[in-house]
C-alpha cells in the first residue's frame, strides 16, 4: 500500500503535507492539525457579522505553560479574529479560554446579540452553517514541542474548498467510489448532529477529509488488484486487503469534523468515539492524516498490526459467526461457557453508530465481503435495544427489548452444558435496565452466584470527565438454576432445585442479601473501589439469593419484583455505609445523618437540633454551633433550618483548613472545599490536601456515603428527572476520578 500511496496522483498530493519528518527540511514547520470553529451569521439585521460558535480555545494546559486563543473583532472584516496567547498561569490571560459558547448558545462579538441554539439549529438545517480556521498546530522536525499559528497573525494558506470538491468529483467519476451520502438516523439521544442539519454521513467531514478517505479507499482496492497481478494467493490477498480496510476504518475515527483537540496531556486530536454517540462539536480539529506524530494513516496501520500480532496464534483458532443472539447456530448443550456483553437497555444503538465505519468499509473492502455489505447500512430491525424512535411509543420499545433479552438468554441456556456458566458483563446505571436483565436471566433459568467489578473503561474518555461514569464493568457469573454450584474450594453447594421454585423473602433471601452486601461493601472500601463502581458491585453481589428462585414472595404472598428487590439492596448498601461512617468526626456524622433524613428540605429547628445533640454537637449555641459563623454548615431562618452544600460553602479559602482551636477540620468541610476546587480551581487541590491532611480513607467514605444510591429510577437518567442533588452529582464526579485527583495528587 505504501507503493500505491506514493504512486498516487501528484495533484492529489498537493493538499497533504509531507508524509515523514525526513522529507521536511530542518527548521521548517510541519502542520499536524488545523483548528476550526463552526460559524453562523449574526441574527441582528443591522450587524450580520460572522459569529464563531467556538466553545473553548485552549491549545495547551500545563503548569506554568499555558496557550490559548484570544478572540477579538477583526479590524477590517465583519468577523472575529483569533490570536495566540501564552500565559504562565491561566488567570494571566485576562479571559477565560473555556468561557465561550454553551450548548450552541453564543453571543455576537460585534454587537452583543444573543445567538440561541434554536437559531443555530435553524441555520444549520438551512445549510447556512459554515466554518472558520482559528489556528494551525505544527511541529518542528527534530525538535520537541508544538508551535501554534493563527491565520489572523500569519499568512497561512487556506484550503481551496471548490478545487478539492472538483477533485472529489473527478475521483468518483474515475473509480465509482462515492462520498458517503447515506442518511444518518434522527436519534436525539445518540446522534446530536442531526438536529443541526448534518443529515448525511458525508456532511460530518471536511472536503479535505473526504478526499483523503476516498483516495485511501481507492488505493486499498488497487492494492488488492496489484496483489492479484503479483500472484499472491487469493485468500491471503483478501486477508491483507481486509486489514488495510480496517486501518482506513480506524483512521476515519480521527478524520472527521467531530474530533477535537485535547489540550491536556499529549495535546493530541481525539477520536470521534471518545463517547458512544455523535455529539455536536463546535470547535474541531482537522488532523493531518500523513503526519508522523499523531493520528495518521501510518499510526492506524501500526495499530492494526499490533492488534493482529497480539491475537495471532499458530496453535489456536477461533470461529466467528455473524447472526442474532436469539437464534444461535449451535447444537444444544454444546458449550462450557458463554461470555456476553449485552446491550444496556436504551443506552446506545450500536447499529446506528456502526454506520460511521460501515460506509468506509463498504467502499474499501465491501467488494470482497458482499455477504456482509449487501445493504446500504447496517441491519437494525432486530437490534436488542429500547429505542423509541424505532417503535410506536416507549412501551412498545420497552416490550421489544425485554422480549429480545429473554429470547437471547433462553438461547444461552439451550447451548450451555448442564454445568456450564454464563458471564454477563454489565455497566448500566438504571433500575429499568438492571431489572430487565435480572428478569431475563431468571426467566431463562439462571441463578447469579458471583459478581465482581473489573476495570474496563478508559479513564480519559469523555463520559468519565466530570461525570459519574463507571470505571469498571460488573462481571456477573451465573449457572443454570438446577445445576450444582461450587464453593471457591471446589466443594459442592447443593443445586438450586433444593430451594424449590419459590423463596420466602424474609426467610430465604433477605438474611443472605444483608450479609453479602455488608461483607462486599467493606471489602470494596478496603481496596479503594469507590463511587458508582462500589455501589453497583455491591448491588450485583446481592443478587445471588434473589435469582436462586424463579419467584420470591413477600409475607403477604405477593411476588417481589426485580425492581423492588433492587431498591432493597440499594437501601442496604446505604445502611452499611452509614454504619461505617460512624468513625468520622461528630460534625461529619451529623451532616451525613441529616442529609439521609432530611435531604435538602427545610426542617423544624428542634427536630434537627435533637439529631445534632445525639452526635454531641449543637446547632445554635456554643462556640462551635453549626448554624453560626460566616461559613456555617447549617442555615437557620426563624424556626427552620437546612443544610448548606459545597457550592454555597466551598469558595472560602479557609474551609477545611486547621485552626489553633481545631487542629483537624471536620471532614465535611474538607470535602466541600475539595468538591468546589474540582469544579472551579483544580490547581488548588494539592495545597488543600497538604494543609488539611485528612484521613483519605474516611474522606472517601464520607463522600461515598453522601453519594446516594447507584441506580436511577428513570430508564434514561435525566430524561424525565435527575433524582440526584447537585452535591451528589459533584461527589459522583470526584469519586470517579478519586485515584487520580486525591491518591495520586494529579490535577483534573
Amino acid at each position: 500500500l505504501e507503493m500505491d500511496m506514493s504512486d498516487g496522483d501528484d495533484e492529489d498530493a498537493e493538499d497533504v503535507p509531507d508524509g515523514t519528518s525526513a522529507e521536511v527540511p530542518f527548521g521548517y514547520l510541519q502542520p499536524v492539525a488545523y483548528l476550526w470553529t463552526r460559524t453562523v451569521t449574526c441574527p441582528n439585521p443591522a450587524c450580520r457579522a460572522t459569529v464563531p460558535l467556538v466553545r473553548q480555545t485552549w491549545l495547551k494546559k500545563k503548569k506554568h505553560d499555558n496557550v490559548a486563543l484570544a478572540m477579538q473583532p477583526h479590524p477590517t472584516e465583519n468577523r472575529m479574529a483569533f490570536y495566540v496567547r501564552h500565559a504562565h498561569d491561566p488567570q494571566d490571560f485576562g479571559f477565560d479560554p473555556a468561557g465561550f459558547s454553551q450548548r450552541g448558545n453564543s453571543v455576537c462579538g460585534r454587537c452583543g446579540t444573543t445567538v440561541t441554539s434554536d437559531y443555530v439549529k435553524q441555520e444549520g438545517k438551512a445549510g447556512r452553517m459554515s466554518a472558520q480556521m482559528m489556528a494551525t498546530v505544527c511541529v518542528r522536525p527534530g525538535a520537541k514541542g508544538k508551535v501554534y499559528l493563527s491565520p489572523d497573525e500569519h499568512d497561512l494558506p487556506l484550503p481551496d474548498g471548490a478545487a478539492i470538491q472538483a477533485r472529489i468529483e473527478t475521483l468518483t467519476a474515475e473509480t465509482g467510489i462515492t462520498p458517503p451520502d447515506e442518511e444518518l438516523v434522527d436519534d436525539p439521544r445518540n446522534v446530536w448532529v442531526y438536529q443541526y442539519g448534518f443529515t448525511r454521513w458525508q456532511s460530518i467531514y471536511t472536503v479535505r477529509q473526504l478526499l483523503t478517505l476516498l483516495t485511501i479507499a481507492n488505493q486499498v482496492r488497487l492494492a488488492h488488484f496489484e496483489m492479484g497481478q503479483m500472484g499472491i494467493e487469493v485468500d491471503r490477498a483478501k486477508a491483507i486487503t481486509s486489514y488495510l480496510g480496517l486501518a482506513l476504518s480506524r483512521l476515519s475515527d480521527f478524520c472527521s469534523s467531530l474530533c477535537v483537540l485535547y489540550a491536556d496531556g499529549g495535546r493530541g486530536v481525539t477520536r470521534v468515539f471518545v463517547r458512544q454517540s455523535l455529539p455536536m462539536v463546535w470547535d474541531y480539529a482537522e488532523t493531518n492524516p500523513f503526519n508522523p506524530n499523531g493520528a495518521s494513516w501510518q499510526a492506524s496501520l501500526n495499530k492494526m498490526l499490533d492488534a493482529f500480532n497480539s491475537i495471532y496464534s499458530e496453535t489456536l483458532s477461533a470461529k466467528v459467526l455473524r447472526g442474532s443472539a436469539t437464534s444461535v447456530p449451535l447444537r444444544s448443550g454444546n458449550l462450557d461457557a458463554v461470555i456476553t456483553d449485552p446491550p444496556y437497555y436504551d443506552n446506545v444503538s450500536y447499529a446506528d453508530l456502526s454506520d460511521y465505519f460501515y460506509v468506509w468499509l463498504s467502499r474499501s473492502i465491501g467488494f470482497l465481503h458482499p455477504e456482509h455489505f449487501s445493504g446500504d447500512l447496517t441491519p437494525k430491525k432486530i437490534e436488542a435495544i429500547s429505542a423509541q424512535y424505532r417503535h410506536s411509543n416507549s412501551d412498545a420499545s420497552r416490550v421489544f427489548y425485554e422480549t429480545m433479552m429473554q429470547q437471547a438468554f433462553s438461547e444461552v441456556n439451550r447451548v450451555l452444558r448442564p454445568s456450564g456458566m454464563v458471564v454477563t458483563i454489565y455497566a448500566h446505571k438504571t433500575t429499568a435496565g438492571w431489572s430487565t436483565l435480572i428478569d431475563a436471566m431468571r426467566n431463562a433459568g439462571f441463578a447469579i452466584y458471583e459478581a465482581w467489578p473489573l476495570e474496563t473503561e478508559q479513564t480519559h474518555r469523555a463520559t468519565s470527565q466530570g461525570t459519574a461514569a463507571l470505571a469498571s464493568s460488573l462481571f456477573l457469573v451465573a449457572r443454570k438454576r438446577s445445576a450444582p454450584i461450587f464453593h471457591s474450594d471446589h466443594s459442592v453447594l447443593d443445586g438450586g432445585e433444593v430451594f424449590g421454585d419459590t423463596g420466602d423473602y424474609l426467610r430465604d433471601v433477605q438474611p443472605e442479601m444483608e450479609s453479602t452486601v455488608s461483607k462486599r461493601v467493606r471489602f470494596f472500601l478496603e481496596r479503594g473501589i469507590t463511587g458508582a463502581d462500589l455501589n453497583i458491585a455491591a448491588v450485583g453481589a446481592g443478587l445471588a439469593p434473589f435469582t436462586r428462585y424463579a419467584r420470591v414472595e413477600l409475607p403477604n404472598g405477593e411476588e417481589l419484583t426485580a425492581a423492588a428487590y433492587l431498591d432493597e439492596v440499594q437501601a442496604e448498601v446505604v445502611r452499611v455505609l452509614l454504619g461505617e461512617s460512624s468513625s468520622t468526626d461528630n460534625v461529619t456524622q451529623y451532616y451525613i445523618m441529616a442529609r439521609d433524613y432530611y435531604g435538602e428540605a427545610w426542617v423544624d429547628f428542634d427536630e434537627a437540633n435533637t439529631l445534632a445533640r445525639a452526635t454531641g454537637i449543637e446547632l445554635d449555641s456554643g462556640p462551635d454551633a453549626l448554624a453560626r459563623g460566616k461559613n456555617a454548615l447549617v442555615e437557620k431562618k426563624g424556626a427552620k433550618v437546612r443544610l448548606r452544600n459545597y457550592d454555597e460553602r466551598g469558595e472560602s479559602d479557609s474551609l477545611g483548613l486547621p485552626t489553633p482551636e481545631r487542629p483537624k477540620a471536620p471532614l465535611i468541610d474538607v470535602l466541600h472545599r475539595l468538591l468546589w476546587l474540582v469544579e472551579n480551581d483544580n490547581q488548588g487541590i494539592s495545597d488543600l490536601m497538604a494543609q488539611a491532611m485528612p484521613d483519605k480513607y474516611l474522606l472517601r467514605l464520607t463522600a461515598q456515603t453522601l453519594g446516594g444510591k447507584a441506580l436511577a429510577s428513570e430508564p434514561t437518567p435525566g430524561a424525565v428527572r435527575d433524582e440526584r442533588t447537585r452535591e451528589q452529582r459533584a461527589i459522583d464526579s470526584l469519586l470517579a476520578g478519586w485515584r487520580r485527583i486525591v491518591d495520586e495528587g494529579k490535577m483534573v
